[in-house]
Protein backbone atom coordinates (compact mmCIF):
# COMPACT_ATOMS: atom_id res chain seq x y z
CA UNK A 1 0.00 0.00 0.00
CA UNK A 2 1.27 3.46 -0.93
CA UNK A 3 1.43 6.17 1.74
CA UNK A 4 0.53 9.76 1.03
CA UNK A 5 3.33 12.12 1.94
CA UNK A 6 1.60 15.46 1.40
CA UNK A 7 -1.92 16.80 1.67
CA UNK A 8 -4.09 17.64 -1.28
CA UNK A 9 -3.51 21.10 -2.79
CA UNK A 10 -5.54 23.77 -1.02
CA UNK A 11 -5.82 26.22 -3.94
CA UNK A 12 -5.08 29.16 -1.66
CA UNK A 13 -4.33 31.39 -4.64
CA UNK A 14 -7.76 30.91 -6.24
CA UNK A 15 -10.40 33.42 -5.07
CA UNK A 16 -13.53 31.95 -3.57
CA UNK A 17 -15.98 33.17 -6.18
CA UNK A 18 -19.39 34.14 -4.82
CA UNK A 19 -18.90 32.63 -1.40
CA UNK A 20 -18.31 35.97 0.29
CA UNK A 21 -21.66 37.58 -0.52
CA UNK A 22 -22.84 36.96 3.02
CA UNK A 23 -19.66 38.07 4.77
CA UNK A 24 -19.60 41.70 3.69
CA UNK A 25 -22.25 44.37 4.18
CA UNK A 26 -24.87 44.82 1.50
CA UNK A 27 -27.22 47.72 0.87
CA UNK A 28 -30.44 47.97 -1.08
CA UNK A 29 -30.30 49.06 -4.69
CA UNK A 30 -32.30 52.19 -3.81
CA UNK A 31 -29.77 53.21 -1.13
CA UNK A 32 -26.85 52.46 -3.45
CA UNK A 33 -28.26 54.54 -6.33
CA UNK A 34 -29.76 57.43 -4.34
CA UNK A 35 -28.84 60.67 -6.12
CA UNK A 36 -26.34 59.00 -8.47
CA UNK A 37 -28.04 56.62 -10.86
CA UNK A 38 -25.52 57.06 -13.69
CA UNK A 39 -22.51 56.34 -11.45
CA UNK A 40 -24.26 53.45 -9.69
CA UNK A 41 -25.24 51.92 -13.02
CA UNK A 42 -21.63 52.17 -14.19
CA UNK A 43 -20.37 50.40 -11.07
CA UNK A 44 -22.88 47.59 -11.65
CA UNK A 45 -22.06 47.35 -15.37
CA UNK A 46 -25.60 48.19 -16.52
CA UNK A 47 -27.29 51.17 -18.13
CA UNK A 48 -28.95 53.92 -16.14
CA UNK A 49 -32.25 52.99 -17.79
CA UNK A 50 -31.98 49.38 -16.55
CA UNK A 51 -31.20 50.61 -13.04
CA UNK A 52 -34.13 53.03 -13.11
CA UNK A 53 -36.50 50.29 -14.31
CA UNK A 54 -35.41 47.96 -11.50
CA UNK A 55 -36.04 50.74 -8.98
CA UNK A 56 -39.48 51.57 -10.42
CA UNK A 57 -40.50 47.91 -10.32
CA UNK A 58 -39.36 47.65 -6.71
CA UNK A 59 -37.14 44.63 -7.36
CA UNK A 60 -35.55 43.15 -4.23
CA UNK A 61 -31.89 43.72 -5.13
CA UNK A 62 -29.03 43.99 -2.65
CA UNK A 63 -25.68 45.48 -3.67
CA UNK A 64 -22.23 44.51 -2.41
CA UNK A 65 -19.25 46.81 -3.02
CA UNK A 66 -16.22 44.82 -4.14
CA UNK A 67 -12.63 45.59 -3.14
CA UNK A 68 -11.82 46.84 -6.66
CA UNK A 69 -14.60 49.46 -6.55
CA UNK A 70 -17.06 47.57 -8.71
CA UNK A 71 -20.41 46.50 -7.35
CA UNK A 72 -22.35 43.25 -7.55
CA UNK A 73 -26.13 43.03 -7.31
CA UNK A 74 -28.03 40.04 -5.91
CA UNK A 75 -31.75 39.60 -6.38
CA UNK A 76 -33.95 37.56 -4.06
CA UNK A 77 -37.05 36.02 -5.61
CA UNK A 78 -39.69 33.57 -4.52
CA UNK A 79 -39.39 30.09 -5.94
CA UNK A 80 -41.54 29.02 -7.57
CA UNK A 81 -42.79 32.29 -8.91
CA UNK A 82 -46.04 33.60 -7.44
CA UNK A 83 -47.32 34.14 -10.98
CA UNK A 84 -46.55 30.56 -11.99
CA UNK A 85 -49.29 28.82 -13.91
CA UNK A 86 -50.84 25.87 -12.16
CA UNK A 87 -50.90 22.45 -13.81
CA UNK A 88 -54.22 21.31 -15.14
Amino acid sequence: MKTIESSAPQNGDIPNRGADIHSSPRITLAEFAKGRQVGAAGQLGITQQALNTALKLGRNILVKINADGTATGFETKLFPSATRRKRQ
